[in-house]
């Protein structure tokens, strides 16, 4: 599983069942589930953003046009620079570029996917 999935997965389940119980037995299933699913679709940006900057900047298809930094101006001889060292270089920002836009990319997403994943979750008797 990626941060991504562990994220999502983790902080809708936790936060749905928190938000359900703080609720009227006869509430509708939505005042639970859209707070948790927009909950967990922050949480899983930000958790997923680190990785895919560091993808982004390694990527063989030309991706490392849209890095931060320079990735091929490594100072290791040794070739292309490791995950670890295009890290260091870019530093906490530089992992975090862009995550805003990503943010509200994966909100939409992310909303939809539980919402449906919590609607047959529920149809199915679990």
């Amino acid at each position: 599983m990626t941060a991504y999935t562990t994220a999502q997965l983790t902080t809708f389940s936790l936060t749905s069942e928190f938000f359900s119980g703080q609720l009227p037995l006869d509430a509708p299933r939505l005042l639970a589930t859209l707070p948790a699913a927009l909950l967990a679709g922050f949480v899983a940006s930000i958790a997923s953003q680190p990785g895919d900057t560091l993808q982004t900047c390694t990527s063989a298809d030309g991706g490392a046009e849209d890095c931060p930094v320079d990735p091929s101006s490594s100072e290791s001889l040794s070739g292309p620079p490791s995950a670890l060292d295009l890290a260091l270089k870019l530093g906490w920002s530089g992992l975090f570029t862009g995550w805003e836009a990503r943010l509200l990319q994966m909100e939409v997403i992310v909303v939809t996917q539980l919402q449906v994943y919590d609607a047959v979750k529920h149809e199915v008797g679990l």
